[in-house]
């Protein structure tokens, strides 16, 4: 009688494999501890949660895909387009600065304001104002009350030019 040989591993342990193990979960441990510290760091707290989660859950795939795909830092050429584009709009503001133009703001909008251009570069100015329209032939009749009252041009950014008859009064 023919009989298959009996597959009979070995249940020796020896300390090489046991350092092994020590190594590698200090090592996940390590780079466990290090994505809790850098990871919250320059992100919006959704973004740090769901990176964070991730890992926590799916450990390699989610440490890959981070590595992969979750870096916020830019390029070198475009952090230095930024900064040349961050010391023209800092001239900029100097201008409107020099000129009187930049608005004083009041409580409690001056934190705001200060975060504003603390990020942009850009001074707040006068003259501004926001009003929330409804209805489209409101809409229409604000805009043209507010070309009449142009004095020197209108710059239309966006309109939606479909075929009503209350368009040939603002072309």
């Amino acid at each position: 009688m023919n009989t298959l040989p009996v597959f009979s591993p070995s249940l020796e342990v020896t300390i090489f494999d046991w350092s092994i193990v020590i190594i590698l979960f200090v090592l996940d441990f390590a780079v466990r501890v290090w994505l809790l510290i850098y990871i919250p760091k320059n992100r919006k707290p959704t973004a740090a949660t769901a990176w964070l989660l991730l890992i926590v859950l799916v450990p390699f795939l989610g440490t890959a895909l981070f590595f992969i795909i979750g870096n916020t830092k830019l390029s070198k050429k475009r952090r230095s387009d930024q900064v040349r584009i961050n010391k023209h709009l800092a001239r900029y503001t100097e201008n409107i600065r020099a000129q009187g133009l930049a608005a004083n703001i009041a409580a409690p909008f001056d934190s705001s304001a200060k975060l504003s251009e603390a990020l942009t570069k850009l001074a707040p100015t006068g003259g501004n104002a926001v009003e929330v329209l409804t209805g489209y032939d409101g809409i229409i009749e604000a805009i043209i009350k507010t070309i009449d009252k142009a004095e020197h041009y209108v710059y239309v950014e966006i309109l939606n030019t479909s075929p009503r008859h209350h368009h040939r009064a603002v072309f």
